[in-house]
């Protein structure tokens, strides 16, 4: 049994469409990836600086 030309058409959009949720899916896993890695690389600085001068708030200095 064929498939109507609309119904074809229907299941490639119907496809186009899961293939574009699982790309967008994917970019946005691996920029929350790359995001906890610069946080996970920037703890142990934030860690050593309190220890040093003591826990003040020293984010505006470090910032410029």
């Amino acid at each position: 049994m064929a498939a109507s030309p609309s119904y074809s058409g229907a299941a490639d959009k119907a496809m186009a469409f899961a293939a574009q949720l699982r790309a967008d899916r994917e970019r946005h896993e691996a920029r929350r990836r790359e995001e906890q890695r610069r946080i996970e690389a920037m703890r142990p600085i934030n860690k050593h600086v309190l220890k040093v001068f003591g826990g003040q708030q020293l984010a505006l200095k470090l910032d410029s």
